[in-house]
């Protein structure tokens, strides 16, 4: 239930209370990350180096606790603020118009109270979540950015040797490939002769051994 103009004019007077003005600081808090987070003049990288420092990761820990802590209580005082709500909207309905203005007044100022509490609370806790997504969200993107660059880095890298390959092929120039495959082609040869070569030797000795015998057993004849 919305209050009128009127009744928020007669009670914008009234202070907000300790936890409250908290609760408010941390939205402000909250929406000036935000606005820090989509700011397209700060990379992504830059982010995603600050949030893997040593500092931060030093803090890491006691982050998430917080984190916790803090949600915990916006939780709490999100549920109070719809309990005042629903209890003052049912006070505002069930008022006479018999009884006193005052008693008007205080409650409508109450329910506007357990509004304006309502949107405050909502907004910080919509807020931490949007905040942590956008965190996810940039390392992720960091990461990906990362990659892409190392990737394009490589091809590149790979182009060029290509090009480089080409070259000495048109210039005819050869390559390191058919060096080595000239290589490979001339021990082929000298194995291969050396096996000819050995091959015969080994029939000439295997002659010269039978003319040995030979003449041994003319002797003995």
């Amino acid at each position: 239930m919305s209050v009128s103009f009127a009744e928020y004019t007669a009670t914008k007077s009234a202070k907000m209370s300790i936890q409250w003005t908290i609760v408010c600081g941390i939205l402000f808090a909250e929406i000036g990350v935000v606005a820090a987070l989509l700011c397209p003049f700060i990379h992504p990288s830059r982010w995603n180096r600050l949030l893997k420092s040593r500092f931060v990761e030093s803090l890491k820990v006691k982050a998430y606790v917080l984190f916790g802590v803090q949600f915990v209580t916006l939780v709490i005082f999100f549920c109070d603020s719809v309990r005042e709500m629903r209890k003052y909207s049912v006070k505002m309905s069930g008022i006479s118009e018999h009884l006193h203005v005052a008693d008007e007044e205080h409650a409508s100022m109450r329910l506007f109270r357990a509004q304006r509490n309502f949107y405050i609370s909502g907004f910080a806790l919509f807020f931490m979540w949007v905040i942590r997504r956008l965190i996810t969200m940039i390392a992720a993107h960091a990461v990906v950015m990362a990659e892409s660059v190392a990737i394009l880095r490589q091809a590149e890298s790979a182009s060029s040797q290509a090009r480089t390959l080409l070259n000495l092929q048109s210039n005819g120039a050869p390559s390191e490939l058919l060096k080595e495959k000239k290589e490979k082609e001339r021990h082929q040869l000298k194995s291969s002769s050396l096996e000819e070569e050995f091959d015969k030797l080994m029939k000439e000795h295997a002659k010269l051994q039978q003319t040995v015998e030979k003449s041994e057993e003319k002797k003995d004849a």
